[in-house]
């Protein structure tokens, strides 16, 4: 086991495209976190908006009230927008989260939301393939670090938005084969922006993947 992961280390050291984009995402990450890039992001001010709406939304739940008055229900001296999560994840993710303290489960998912970016990173990185002179391109290198450095993660951390795992819907889908499913699910669950792409599948014949979605999202 270690030997591989020695391996599966090399490997991405040694993709240097994606290696630039993995360097840039934690340096991107650390900076959010530590409160050390918000005075760059004009969203600097929305500071934890959206992941306040989770855990308040989790309370809800728990204490059997409105979710849509969530918001100004639980205040937790924490400022929060007024949009409601998804049902499925105010029982999945705000529950859960509702009962530990609220900067701690910010830091906590953001650190999941850094794993998602670093997994897709590495997904579509150990796809590159270098030329005949063994070099990567320019723009495989310009890519990787506007994938690792930019939008939408920046959102994404300053706001402490569960949207990372649409993003990892999406990437699964454009990736392929037999991620396709569980793409079309990541997005299912978190944020349905892919619903218009069920036609296509219906278009192709993949009736199994679609009678599949359409059971898990409706239990």
């Amino acid at each position: 086991m270690s030997s591989r992961l020695i391996q599966f280390a090399l490997r991405i050291v040694r993709n240097r495209p994606l290696a630039l984009g993995l360097v840039l995402a934690t340096l991107l990450y650390a900076g959010f976190n530590l409160n050390l890039l918000h005075p760059l992001s004009p969203m600097g001010y929305s500071h934890q908006f959206d992941h306040h709406t989770l855990t308040r939304c989790g309370l809800a739940v728990r204490n059997r009230t409105n979710l849509f008055t969530s918001s100004a229900d639980y205040k937790l001296g924490y400022h929060a927008t007024t949009w409601t999560s998804l049902p499925g994840l105010c029982i999945l993710l705000g529950v859960p989260l509702s009962y530990l303290p609220p900067t701690f489960t910010y830091l906590l998912m953001n650190t999941f939301y850094f794993l998602i970016h670093a997994f897709i990173l590495v997904l579509f990185g150990l796809r590159l393939i270098p030329g005949p002179d063994g070099k990567f391109l320019r723009r495989d290198y310009a890519a990787f670090a506007g994938l690792g450095f930019f939008f939408p993660w920046v959102v994404i951390y300053v706001l402490g938005q569960y949207h990372a795992v649409a993003v990892l819907g999406l990437a699964l889908s454009i990736y392929g084969g037999s991620s396709l499913f569980w793409g079309f699910l990541m997005s299912a669950l978190a944020k349905p922006l892919m619903a218009p792409g069920v036609i296509p599948l219906l278009l192709a014949g993949e009736w199994k993947t679609v009678i599949r979605l359409t059971v898990i999202c409706a239990v």
